[in-house]
């Protein structure tokens, strides 16, 4: 096998999980596939134990090598869950600004709505539908509907089965909800209610209408609407940051 290359770098730690990973890669290592233990590692990289250890341990995090109890460690399956995690809970503390948070959010709904229109069928429709109903009924009543609308975009998309898109979505509606817990938002007012209870409904006849053009302009206006509160709530709330 080809073997790890000595360090010469100063920044050891990420040089280390550097090689490691090119060591992979060169080898062409699958799942599963043992890595060399930690002793031979620090002797091949020419580094001290620890350095090895802490290196080992980030690649763990970060969901590329596994270990067994007493069994050493293996390269793992690959998987965007652990980024996806790292990525919800560092965006829990920079919500600072949610118009980037928001324009992102955009421009995945309204590219994968049309993938969403071609493999939506009645029972999502129905659902769809019943979201609506619920949003409008609190609405109605003067009241913010956050869940009704996260359940509305999840049930448009979930018919994808794209699982990293669902998970980024998820995402969203983690900060969504910190914002929230946070009272880093006011009440919104009845016409803001009802302006965002028409956008669903707008979105919705668009996807019964299977018009996925419609529908992703639609998606877009529906965003251009959250900006527009988020302005208006930070000027109501002092500049702070809030949700759409």
């Amino acid at each position: 096998m080809e073997p790890l290359r000595p360090i010469v770098l100063s920044s050891m730690h990420e040089e280390v999980q550097k090689r490691i990973k090119e060591y992979i890669l060169s080898n062409k290592l699958r799942p599963g596939d043992s890595l060399p233990s930690e002793p031979q590692l620090a002797k091949q990289l020419g580094v001290s134990r620890t350095v090895v250890r802490e290196a080992v341990r980030s690649l763990e995090s970060l969901g590329v090598i596994r270990s067994r109890r007493g069994a050493g460690r293996y390269v793992n399956s690959f998987s965007l869950d652990p980024i996806v995690d790292n990525l919800s809970y560092g965006m829990l503390f920079d919500t600072e600004d949610m118009q980037e948070i928001i324009a992102v959010r955009e421009r995945l709904e309204a590219g994968f709505i049309a993938d969403a229109i071609t493999a939506m069928h009645d029972g999502t429709l129905n659902q769809l539908r019943d979201w609506i109903n619920k949003m409008r009924q609190k609405a109605a009543a003067e009241e913010d509907f956050l869940e009704e609308d996260l359940a509305f975009h999840d049930a448009i998309y979930r018919v994808t089965g794209n699982r990293l898109l669902m998970k980024l979505l998820d995402v969203f509606q983690a900060v969504y909800h910190n914002l929230r817990d946070q009272s880093l938002f006011t009440p919104q007012l009845p016409e803001e209610l009802d302006a965002k209870l028409q956008d669903h409904v707008a979105i919705l006849q668009a996807i019964e209408a299977k018009d996925a053009e419609l529908a992703r302009r639609r998606m877009i206006d529906h965003f251009d609407g959250i900006k527009e509160r988020l302005r208006a709530a930070r000027l109501r709330n002092g500049g702070r940051g809030q949700k759409g």
